[in-house]
């Protein structure tokens, strides 16, 4: 699952599309979606593994280190 937040409202919507994709790939499945001008705090599969190393990634190359990845992940 994800969390779209627009004008305020948030949604939750299904990710099983995306599932184990590099977060690369899912800002641009989410671009697709929802338009380019988003901002979007992405895991990829290390995070979805639960990996210590894991990193919560945005604009496509900032990294957050730390393992906060797989917080999100779990």
């Amino acid at each position: 699952m994800y969390i779209y937040i627009e004008s305020g409202k948030a949604c939750i919507l299904d990710s099983s599309e995306i599932w184990g994709k590099t977060t690369k790939a899912v800002e641009g499945w989410l671009k697709d979606r929802h338009g380019d001008k988003i901002n979007a705090a992405l895991i990829g599969p290390a995070g979805e593994r639960g990996s210590l190393i894991s990193c919560v990634m945005n604009d496509t190359h900032r990294a957050g280190r730390g393992g906060f990845g797989a917080v999100i992940g779990s």
